[in-house]
Formats: structure tokens, sequence, C-alpha cells
């Protein structure tokens, strides 16, 4: 073996070696951030009514014209999901039968709570037509706005009659923190490097969603209510530092 093959392994092998001292002295030394959402002693139940914890994230029972109601968790989630997840479920109703189901996941100690939303949605059978960047304008609160992104995603499902009824199904969603708020998948993983790297804190990141299901055609204007709707029901919601 020549030189050159010696001194590139002997520089791999210290390159590493520093790597795994920086990952373990992060981890003796790293701390816990403070999330970004509201806790609340609301129970969590599993979607067989089984309890499943004491608490939750904060949602708010009423918004506007909408009252809800608490959705369970279901099973797939609390298996795949690491055993320190917090969660949050509502499903809102307004009086003309428009629906918003919200939901919210926060991680603890592990990262893996969090994962690109759009694998929720094709994994339940939507195809993403659209994907948007939007800003949720919110006056009653310090952060005035914060960005989301709004996916466009269709469904055809067949009814008992053998018919095809196309769906199309609209879903915003954002990730927060203590400190920062972000619809990017990929600066929420920036932002945490950068926090464990230079201040050995491994931020409590939440990815909150709200879902609602219309028919072709009515996107638009139910996009729209949705976005009023969350403009009234973030501030009830967040736990920002600014």
């Amino acid at each position: 073996m020549n030189t050159k093959i010696l001194t590139a392994l002997a520089s791999a092998i210290v390159i590493m070696a520093l790597c795994a001292s920086s990952i373990y002295f992060i981890k003796q030394k790293q701390k816990l951030g403070e999330p970004g959402v509201k806790i609340s002693s609301d129970p969590i139940y599993d979607e067989n009514g089984k309890l499943w914890a004491s608490n939750s994230v904060a949602l708010p029972q009423i918004v506007a014209e909408f009252d809800s109601q608490p959705m369970p968790i279901s099973s797939i989630e609390l298996k795949t999901l690491p055993s320190d997840t917090t969660y949050g479920r509502r499903l809102y109703h307004a009086p003309d039968g428009f629906e918003i189901l919200v939901s919210a996941v926060l991680m603890g100690t592990d990262r893996t709570s969090i994962h690109k939303p759009q694998f929720c949605l094709t994994g339940q059978g939507w195809s993403i037509e659209k994907t948007e960047l939007i800003e949720i304008q919110i006056p009653d609160h310090p952060a005035k706005s914060i960005p989301a992104m709004k996916i466009i995603a269709n469904m055809n499902v067949k009814q008992k009659s053998g018919t095809i009824q196309p769906l199309k199904g609209l879903y915003i969603y954002w990730f927060v923190e203590k400190n920062n708020v972000t619809a990017s998948h990929h600066e929420r993983m920036w932002l945490m490097a950068k926090s464990l790297l230079t201040h050995a804190v491994l931020q409590r990141w939440a990815y909150i969603s709200a879902f609602h299901v219309c028919e072709p055609g009515k996107e638009s204007i139910s996009a729209n209510r949705m976005v009023n709707f969350l403009s009234k029901a973030i501030p009830s919601m967040l736990n920002l530092n600014y």
C-alpha cells in the first residue's frame, strides 16, 4: 500500500474519530429545548378508547363559529412514532357542515417524531397535485404572520353504489419550536443541526396541520376558509418567544 493511500486512510480515521467524539460530547451536554406550542392536561386516547397520555398539545375548543371534538390517535401512529411524542387532534365543524381536522405532533428527545408531511398524505392514498407556500396572517399575535405550506391532493373514492367520486384534499402545515416557525422540512432540519452544534440544544419541534376534504372546483373557497380559521386559532396554539 503506497504512502498516499495510507495518508488518506489515516486522515479518514482521524476525521471519523473526531466526529464520533463530537457526537458523544453533544449527546452528553445536550439539553431539550422548549416547545413552540402550548401543552394542556387534556388526555389523549387511541382509536379503541384506551387512554394513551394524560396531556396533549393544546388546541382551542371553539374558534369563531367552529365548535370541535377531540379525536383519537390511530394505533399505527402510536406504534410507529417514539413513545415520548405528544399529540393533539380535534375535528372542527361549522354550523353549515364545513369541517377541518387539526393535528399536532410534538417531538420529545427523539427527533424521528417529525417527518415529511407528504408521507402522511400519500400513505393514505392521496395523490399530490400542487404544493404552494403561503402566509397566514395573525394580527392578534406578535408574530403577525407565519409561513405555511398548502397542498392540494386528489383521490377517487368508490361508493357503495359502485360509482367513483372524485375528491380534493386540502392540507396546510407548518413546523414550530420556541424561537422559530418554518414551512420547510429542510430548514427545520438545518435549524435543529445548527442549534445542536452551536448550543447543544435539541430544539423541540412540533408539526401542525389542518386538513379538509371538498368537491372538485371548491378548492379555492375552501382553502380561503381554512386560512381564515387558522388565523383565528393560531394565537391559542402557539407559544413563541417573540
